[in-house]
């Protein structure tokens, strides 16, 4: 069963202070910038066009879960929501909106208010991060263990001024121990405000944006609207479509979506609050050979035969038994090859560029065979019937 997740906001109401120093200050919020990104491979324009899945470049953390020392462009999962309230306690749904890794929610999340550590005027600062954590899959892991977070601003670091923020840690505890964390956050510098926004939708995707084909054609997708509110009161309709047409209703939808790149869209139309949207790309490959398996049939039987007696006539037949989860018909050949014994000293005949095949008796037949599905996976299989005595 799928668990749906919605985050609610509460506004707080807060006084604002207003800095009087050219710094960072403990009074204020790295608002966190419109998530943006660049396409794999250079090809497409982000976000709407890319041929691949985009890949976030403003937003984003990263898990090196294949343990190369890298965090590569797909280790990133992108993030959106509000941002860091420095000196604030956060809760799940306070810095971002809910997102999905590894097939399960998680939000980061503050158990005492992080605090500059240091910052020269300049542009530059850093911040304690003891007290950042993850609470994913229903547990609160502990991120706060790495070097001070950086702060690189355009200007002095003051309220308005833009700001890059740049962290790395390692996981202590849980099912990631010993792996390799890393934060990136860009936006703007904002005085004490509201904890999150108090309208937006982003789609999260169970399975990631690029899903390998699962059944004939292509693989049904599930995807869910996070949808962050004051009053879900207000929420009149949430409708999907898929490169336009129309998809289901409800916080969550399963599509079938055929092989290539779709746009996954998502609408959320309220009562009082007009209406508020996300899209996201999917595509579906196919990058999975067919499976082959090569079998002699006798035909005087119908049996499944292994070998046969060199001294007797017989009619084999070659079967291929061909499957693959998305092509439903995909195709295979072979070739027949003699094998030849040659005992110590025998004598081999090379004669026209070809083996002189009367000089020697064929010990084996070996089948040499190629499957290939539509999208031009391919699986070599080989099978040898034995000629006894």
């Amino acid at each position: 069963m799928k668990k749906t997740i919605r985050s609610t906001a509460i506004i707080l109401a807060l006084t604002a202070v207003t800095s009087a120093n050219a710094a960072l200050d403990a009074n204020e919020v790295l608002l966190m910038g419109p998530q943006t990104g660049f396409c794999a491979n250079g090809l497409g324009e982000y976000p709407d066009a890319c041929i691949v899945q985009p890949i976030p470049s403003g937003n984003y953390f990263a898990m090196d879960t294949d343990g190369n020392g890298v965090f590569d462009d797909f280790e990133r999962v992108g993030i959106t929501g509000y941002g860091i309230t420095l000196g604030v306690a956060q809760s799940a749904g306070e810095i971002d909106d809910t997102w999905m890794f590894f097939g399960l929610p998680g939000n980061h999340t503050t158990n005492n208010g992080l605090v500059v550590a240091s910052d020269d005027g300049a542009g530059n600062a850093t911040i304690n991060m003891s007290g950042w954590n993850v609470h994913w899959n229903g547990i609160d892991i502990d991120m706060g263990q790495g070097a001070a977070a950086t702060v690189t601003c355009a200007n002095t670091c003051e309220t308005s001024d833009t700001f890059t923020l740049d962290y790395t840690a390692v996981v202590l505890s849980g099912g990631f121990t010993g792996v390799s964390y890393q934060l990136h956050l860009t936006g703007a510098i904002g005085e004490f405000g509201p904890v999150v926004p108090t309208k937006g939708v982003n789609i999260q995707l169970s399975g990631g944006s690029i899903q390998e084909c699962s059944s004939t054609g292509g693989s049904t997708i599930e995807a869910t609207a996070n949808i962050t509110t004051t009053d879900i009161n207000d929420i009149a309709s949430v409708t999907w479509s898929l490169d336009g047409a129309n998809a289901g209703t409800g916080d969550s939808v399963n599509v079938f979506t055929a092989l290539g790149t779709h746009t996954l869209s998502v609408v959320v139309d309220t009562f009082t609050s007009g209406v508020f949207q996300d899209t996201q790309s999917v595509a579906i490959t196919d990058r999975t050979s067919p499976e082959l398996n090569i079998r002699f049939i006798d035909n005087r039987s119908g049996l499944e035969i292994t070998e046969v007696e060199g001294h007797r006539k017989h009619f084999v037949t070659v079967m291929y038994d061909i499957s693959d989860v998305c092509d439903p018909e995909p195709t295979a050949s072979g070739v027949a090859v003699p094998v030849h014994a040659i005992n110590d000293g025998g004598l081999i005949l090379i004669k026209e560029r070809k083996l002189a095949t009367a000089i020697l008796d064929t010990s084996a037949v070996n089948i040499s065979a190629d499957a290939i599905d539509a999208s031009g996976n391919q699986r070599h299989r080989e099978a040898t019937l034995l000629i006894i005595d």
